[in-house]
């Protein structure tokens, strides 16, 4: 049996590995170079690549290999319209039920970021990010490639995003969330037409 740690951290890795565009999309994967990447057995990384691809980040393509999804500008622009709904429905739900605690660990994990040095901040974000509003979401609430510039101004959103959830403001969570997911919009697109 597999040590259930090891599969997570297999998992969490090549995650970022994909979200960070270290695996290109349409990118073979190949299991043993994973294994060697990260000093770990085969075995979870297997077990996390079978997770991967049930969540649909990897594909299987029979008698080919697993590789990592690709998906189009315009599957792109989708998901993201969907996030749209999705991140304002989670916000408008944090704000009926958050508790001060839950408020004050959101702002605890945005202040974390923010005091990284610029290094770490680039490093870092785009794990971050998605851990933030994973938070949202659950709290519901019970790459290299960015530049400073949107680092900075994402992370900046989620300190108005908090804020506007303590202050119950459903209206400004709208237009926060709006804003914050065109400037995601925007920085995918120009990073997919620069690859």
């Amino acid at each position: 049996m597999t040590h259930p740690n090891l599969v997570d951290s297999a998992y969490n890795s090549i995650l970022n590995m994909i979200l960070s565009g270290e695996i290109k999309p349409g990118e073979r994967i190949m299991e043993g170079e994973i294994a060697d990447s990260l000093e770990i057995s085969r075995t979870p990384v297997r077990e996390a690549m079978n997770q991967l691809c049930q969540n649909g980040f990897i594909v299987s393509v029979k008698r080919r290999g697993l590789y990592c999804i690709e998906i189009s500008e315009k599957e792109l622009l989708d998901l993201i319209d969907l996030r749209v709904v999705l991140e304002e429905l989670s916000c408008k739900k944090c704000i009926e039920i958050a508790t001060q605690k839950d408020i004050d660990e959101l702002y605890a994990y945005v202040q974390a970021f923010m005091a990284l040095s610029p290094e770490e901040k680039t490093r870092r974000h785009m794990h971050a990010d998605i851990g933030f509003h994973i938070r949202i979401a659950n709290n519901n609430l019970k790459n290299v490639k960015y530049s400073q510039t949107v680092i900075e101004t994402s992370w900046n959103d989620h300190l108005e995003l908090v804020k506007a959830i303590e202050q119950r403001n459903k209206s400004v969570v709208t237009c926060l969330n709006q804003r914050h997911i065109q400037l995601m919009k925007d920085t995918q697109v120009l990073m997919q037409q620069m690859d």
